[in-house]
């Protein structure tokens, strides 16, 4: 299934969910800018860009969304888990 859309944009692309839903928006044959902070996402794929950045980088990201049809934004505070 080829597409011609603009670039999906992930971050926490390096993470549980992040991975899946990158895999998937391959799979249907999206173009995604995957963003991770310092895990290696072990993926290659001739529609994948890996770039490193942080969601707290406001200049950063601001660029990276200004060059994305969609931002698929998955940022877990999961150290909350648990806490009171």
């Amino acid at each position: 299934m080829a597409r011609t859309s603009a670039t999906r944009l992930v971050t926490g692309a390096a993470g549980f969910l992040g991975s899946h839903l990158v895999k998937e928006l391959l799979a249907r044959g999206h173009a995604v800018k995957a963003v991770i902070r310092s895990t290696p996402l072990e993926l290659e794929h001739p529609r994948l860009e890996v770039v490193q950045g942080d969601v707290e980088d406001r200049e950063r990201m601001i660029e990276f969304y200004q060059r994305s049809l969609a931002v698929e934004l998955l940022v877990l505070e999961s150290w909350t888990v648990g806490r009171v």
